[in-house]
């Protein structure tokens, strides 16, 4: 069997991984068997990694999804029935506290409905109720004991022609190896106010840590693990809200945990002893499980799609106005301060208004590109679980108001120009039928010009001047050697069908003209900024080179070597060492600044 290896979490894609548990068995001798409901094994897992971000704790290496579901469509667990009685008092409380949510309808969707004891009482209970089940023995068992037609397979196969109200994950979500694939396939049946309900382990429980290798859900067939803060952050992700969460409870038959404890015990020859045993029926309550009630807003989905996390690149604007006022130093000692911060934080909301008017028009021109990103992919528009026309009136509104406010609160029309010159950018680069984006060179070198237009923008709250050109030039090719990095991580890292079906310029990119052209705008930033230095009599500025040009060489080598440096460069900020330099460059350029 060839197993897979990650390098990096699959829930988060944070590579600030480490090893948790060492495998106890031999992967090459697994069969279907050891992935059975009622598998007493216990302490038999995988070599497990977790992540210090996220909490996530998976197998790795793994066993490839395919050969899986393969394991669970020839599985045959005769045990699992036997034990109804004691799991409908199980699935009895969550439909208890179902039945008190709120929710947009009373149809029902059961993955890993098992020989379908959950959905009977569902039924019973006036739920219009579906199940979908990959084992072939337990789909007709659930046709022989209650007369279910449960569909065979997996969600991939799955193709409902309505979507549900409620959808239950029971022991279902520690299964998978791609928890977050599995949820974006899952949520677009879910109807927009929907209950998602799950039931797994809690890796973090007293009861995980005390147990140890021992702990009953270290088991073949759990291949990943979750704690409440993975758990929030999975749902968070795809715009689900927890409602209500409750610790989870078993309840089985006194012969059931004998037989788990003592596997001998199942040897033994029927009698009365075993029927009173196998009578008498127990509530084990041991706090290691998560019982999750989620709530699916469409609304956030929407938030989503504006990139509001972005908004530290409307912070850009805070360079030109400083360099006004470096150059200008007089014009403080003349000016009402609480007045220019209104206007500074003012202009920073209108940047951040035209920005996020321009992700909307890339939102909805990307869609069809963006699922061949490994991470795009994932978002509401490319999943069609939002609209285009909303996103439309969004983009409407926030360009009406950036420029009512810019007419309104400044009197320099350079500032409102500067604005509209930002928002021809966006749609330049996105929309039909000139799309710059698609263009070789000329993609990145219009991406970054909104580096000196948020400059400008800047510069024009407080001066009606032109700014010195070096300057202007320096501001644009640095940001252009930020974006040619994420060409380089993105041509290097991703497939030849992901980066030529995300970015159709990519196909006609090289790496090495890649290359070549992230070190011609280096020289140009630092020729230019030089040039700039020498002109307005800065000289200490020139100081500051050899401490840039090691900058420059740390994202250079970020994007050759990291599959990160595809993400967006402000994201490298959240990396230590590149957050202390950075901040340790601002030391520089203020003690130049001191002594010039």
């Amino acid at each position: 069997m060839i197993l897979k290896k990650r390098t990096a979490c699959p829930l988060c894609h944070s590579e600030n991984v480490k090893p948790f548990k060492k495998g106890t068995f031999d992967p090459e001798k697994i069969n279907s068997s050891d992935f059975k409901i009622t598998d007493s094994n216990y302490g038999s897992m995988w070599t497990f990694f977790s992540c210090k971000k996220c909490g996530f704790v998976f197998a790795n290496p793994y066993v490839p999804e395919e050969k899986i579901i393969e394991f669970y469509s020839q599985l045959e667990d005769y045990e699992y029935s036997s034990e109804a009685e004691g799991r409908a008092k199980n699935f009895k409380t969550i439909l208890k506290r179902l039945n008190k949510i709120e929710k947009p309808g009373n149809t029902l969707l059961d993955v890993g409905a098992a020989s379908g004891i959950f959905l009977d009482l569902c039924q019973k209970e006036g739920y219009e109720s579906s199940g979908i089940e990959p084992s072939r023995f337990l789909v007709d068992e659930a046709e022989r004991l209650y007369g279910l037609k449960l569909f065979q397979g997996t969600i991939d196969d799955f193709k409902p022609q309505k979507k549900f109200a409620v959808i239950t994950l029971l022991d279902i979500i520690e299964h998978l190896t791609d928890p977050g694939k599995f949820m974006t396939k899952i949520l677009p049946m879910l109807e927009d106010k929907g209950v998602l309900i799950f039931v797994t382990p809690d890796i973090n429980s007293f009861a995980a840590r005390f147990a140890g290798k021992r702990w009953w859900h270290y088991r073949t067939a759990h291949v990943n693990f979750f704690n409440l803060k993975s758990i929030t952050y999975l749902l968070e992700k795809h715009n689900c809200k927890i409602i209500k969460r409750k610790r989870y409870a078993w309840n089985f038959s006194l012969y059931y945990l004998l037989t788990r404890i003592f596997p001998s015990f199942k040897k033994k020859k029927p009698g009365t002893l075993q029927k009173i045993i196998k009578s008498i029926n127990l509530k084990l309550q041991l706090f290691d499980s998560w019982e999750i009630y989620a709530e699916k807003n469409k609304n956030r989905l929407y938030f989503e799609s504006l990139r509001l996390e972005r908004w530290p690149r409307s912070l850009a604007i805070i360079p030109g106005f400083v360099a006004f006022v470096v150059l200008n130093p007089d014009y403080l000692k003349n000016n009402d301060l609480l007045l220019l911060a209104v206007k500074l934080f003012a202009a920073f909301l209108l940047t951040l208004f035209i920005s996020t008017a321009n992700y909307i028009i890339n939102e909805i021109t990307d869609a069809t590109s963006d699922a061949f990103h490994p991470h795009k992919k994932d978002r509401p528009l490319v999943k069609k679980e939002i609209g285009k026309t909303i996103l439309i009136g969004l983009w409407c509104v926030l360009v009406a108001v950036s420029i009512i406010a810019a007419l309104i609160f400044y009197e320099n029309r350079f500032f409102l120009w500067d604005l509209m010159a930002l928002l021809a950018a966006g749609l330049l680069y996105n929309v039909p039928p000139l799309r710059v984006k698609d263009i070789p060179f000329l993609d990145s070198t219009l991406e970054s010009a909104n580096n000196p237009i948020r400059f400008l923008i800047g510069w024009h709250i407080v001066s009606t001047a032109f700014p010195p050109v070096w300057l202007l030039i320096s501001w644009w090719f640095f940001g252009n050697f930020l974006m040619v990095g994420k060409r380089v991580a993105e041509k290097k890292f991703l497939s030849e069908e992901e980066s030529s079906g995300y970015r159709l310029s990519l196909k006609k990119y090289s790496l090495k003209a890649l290359i070549a052209f992230m070190i011609f705008n280096a020289l140009v930033f630092i020729v230019s900024y030089a040039l700039f230095a020498v002109q307005s009599g800065l000289h200490t500025f020139l100081f500051a080179i050899p401490f840039i040009l090691f900058y420059l060489a740390m994202f250079m080598r970020k994007s050759v070597q990291d599959i990160e440096g595809a993400e967006e460069p402000e994201k490298l900020l959240k990396n230590p060492y590149f957050a202390a330099y950075t901040l340790f460059l601002v030391v520089i350029f203020v003690l130049a600044y001191i002594f010039r």
